[in-house]
């Protein structure tokens, strides 16, 4: 497939958005909650931006960074069912998009 020469798709098309920012430095449940808001934003963002993209993909660690020693405790680790992983599921809904999280 060749460049569309802009942000815009056609109708076979799938328009994907990348992000890229810095890994967080986590070191409790409520900076995990600040990241989910972040990310949050920024998918209605991107959308916003541009409205013809299918999927948006973040960054790997965004959510939980890249402490692995506290990936051992139970409070540190989000489960398919959590309520983070709703937010994520609510935003791509209202935007109509879908979204890869990490």
């Amino acid at each position: 497939m060749a460049s569309t020469g802009s942000v815009s798709s056609w109708e076979e098309s799938l328009l994907v958005a990348m992000i890229q920012y810095p890994v967080p430095v986590i070191k409790g449940p409520s900076d995990i909650q600040t990241q989910v808001d972040q990310i949050c934003k920024a998918v209605a963002s991107t959308k916003a931006g541009y409205p013809e993209a299918d999927l948006i993909v973040m960054p790997e660690y965004s959510t939980q960074g890249l402490n692995t020693a506290i990936w051992t405790y139970d409070e540190m680790l989000l489960r398919i069912d959590s309520p983070e992983i709703d937010r994520f599921r609510s935003v791509c809904k209202e935007n109509d998009v879908w979204g890869v999280f990490s």
